[in-house]
């Protein structure tokens, strides 16, 4: 082995006390009944530290968070997640909780999401046995996520299909229920 030698500088900094929290992602966030997501919080100024960071809802039979910042949608509603800094600050944000539409063989739905990474969840339970197609059709680029009913994923698809479209082909199995998350590529 070689011989290493020199010298270094080792510095001790006191980091800031936590000034502002905000949550990430913030504005209203739309979830699915079964659903989770995730939020963070997040402190300024930069590198500003807080005793642990504490979640709460204002409905937990709508919208329940765990001690990691864990949303899981429980009910169809509206819920106040907040999170509270060990010196007091607060942030909140709004969750809105939707039913998952229903999608069946044949069926084609109009979209309309505005914004990248934005998506709809829909709930499929074929009748029978057999070889399916979920497809978008568009001019943006889209993402599809296929789950089976306890959202373990299954199998996804960005550009399989036409223009950047994506195009999953799969066996379903009749009387199961999957779920299709279709979303903005981002």
């Amino acid at each position: 082995t070689e011989d290493r030698t020199g010298s270094y500088d080792v510095n001790l900094i006191k980091c800031p006390e936590a000034e502002s929290v905000t949550i990430s992602p913030s504005g209203n966030i739309k979830g699915y009944v079964g659903y989770s997501t995730t939020l963070k919080a997040e402190l300024q100024p930069k590198f500003a530290v807080s005793e642990a960071v504490s979640w709460s809802s204002d409905d937990d039979s709508i919208a329940e968070v765990s001690y990691y910042g864990t949303v899981t949608f429980k009910k169809v509603g509206t819920a106040t997640i907040t999170a509270t800094t060990g010196n007091g600050l607060t942030a909140s944000v709004d969750v809105t909780v939707k039913d998952y539409e229903p999608l069946s063989a044949g069926d084609v739905k109009d979209v309309d999401i505005t914004s990248p990474g934005g998506y709809e969840f829909y709930k499929i339970t074929p009748d029978e046995d057999g070889a399916y197609v979920f497809q978008t059709t568009s001019d943006i680029d889209t993402y599809g996520e296929l789950y089976d009913s306890k959202f373990n994923l299954i199998t996804e698809d960005d550009d399989g299909g036409k223009d950047n479209n994506f195009r999953i082909d799969t066996l379903l199995t009749g009387g199961k229920t999957y779920y299709l998350k279709a979303r903005l590529f981002a």
